[in-house]
């Protein structure tokens, strides 16, 4: 994303979505991995398969957000407790179903 785009993401990014300077995203959607580069702004409500890694803007992740990488925050990183973080199932990448029985991203 360019310097002073905005972006609201209901779907999905299939590799990095990276905000720049002046940028501004609010994904409720899919990535695949998440950079926000110093100046840029982003509010994180959906699912990151990946990393989510702040290098120096301004990051919430808030209640909901579900990152199966890691965060990696510099400067402001705001997590809300009811966001899940890490917690990818064993063996592979994806959400478990509700009912434990494995991956339901296939």
């Amino acid at each position: 994303m360019t310097s002073g785009g905005k972006l609201l993401l209901v779907g999905y990014v299939g590799g990095t979505l990276t905000i720049a300077s002046g940028g501004y995203a609010f994904i409720i959607g899919m990535t695949e991995r998440l950079v926000v580069e110093p100046g840029g702004k982003a509010t994180y409500r959906g699912y990151c398969r990946g990393d989510v890694i702040n290098e120096g803007g301004d990051l919430a992740v808030t209640r909901g957000a579900v990152i199966d990488g890691t965060l990696h925050g510099r400067s402001f990183t705001r997590v809300d407790p009811g966001a899940k973080i890490g917690e990818a199932p064993p063996g592979g990448r994806g959400r478990r179903r509700p009912d434990g029985d494995g991956d339901c991203s296939s």
